[in-house]
């Protein structure tokens, strides 16, 4: 876990609005498939800012499920996490996440939406 963000997005961040959820996936290095959903903090063209209660090692993939308020269904990205910061004692995490352009399904969609916002 990095203790200083190493991604800094260029894109202008917008914060999450109500009912805005994001859920990962990814396996660990034994195979137990991890798993939360939770409060989007913001978001920009090319990542987003997590909420996770648990560590998410630098470089590791995940597959989104990403349910914004004024779009209807779910949109399935991919990204890679850029940074991740203990930010209490809980513990809970923030975690600044890279999408994948090339294998994320429903990307053009999700530029669509920032564009608008």
């Amino acid at each position: 876990m990095d203790s200083i963000p190493s991604e800094m997005r260029s894109h202008a961040r917008a914060q999450a609005e109500n009912e805005t959820f994001v859920h990962y996936s990814f396996n660990d290095s034994t195979g137990h498939l991890h798993e939360f959903t939770g409060p989007l903090e913001d978001y920009c063209f090319t990542g987003l800012k997590l909420t996770a209660f648990e560590p998410l090692n630098v470089g590791q993939s995940l597959a989104l499920k990403i349910h914004v308020a004024n779009i209807e269904g779910v949109l399935r990205l991919n990204g890679e996490v850029r940074w991740c910061l203990e930010v209490n004692q809980v513990p809970t995490y923030h975690a600044g996440i890279l999408f994948s352009l090339h294998n994320s399904p429903d990307i053009t969609t999700w530029r669509a939406h920032c564009e608008r916002h």
